[in-house]
């Protein structure tokens, strides 16, 4: 079976393999990593396509400039970026 995945970096929507997933797949048409473990600032339309294109869960996270993650978000935060830099790749 395969998985619907826009591109974070190009917005392209990609067709991966869902057995490939854990293989650090790449965008074939930028050609960068679809999973880099970093999270990507949307605007209104790119978050619509991510929303409806992707296949894929969409862990989303609203804020403001200058805001602070409070209380339980930071250490999930935290987790997460740990276990996302070593390269699990599934949630952006």
């Amino acid at each position: 079976m395969s998985l619907h995945i826009v591109c974070p970096h190009c917005r392209t929507v990609i067709r991966v393999p869902s057995q490939r997933l854990g293989e650090s797949p790449r965008c074939a048409n930028c050609r960068k990593a679809l999973f880099d473990g970093h999270p990507v600032a949307l605007s209104l339309a790119d978050f619509d396509r991510h929303l409806q294109r992707n296949d894929i869960p969409l862990l989303v996270d609203f804020w403001a400039p200058g805001a602070v993650p409070a209380g339980p978000w930071r250490r999930l935060s935290s987790r997460r970026r740990r276990s996302w830099s070593r390269g699990s790749g599934w949630p952006r």
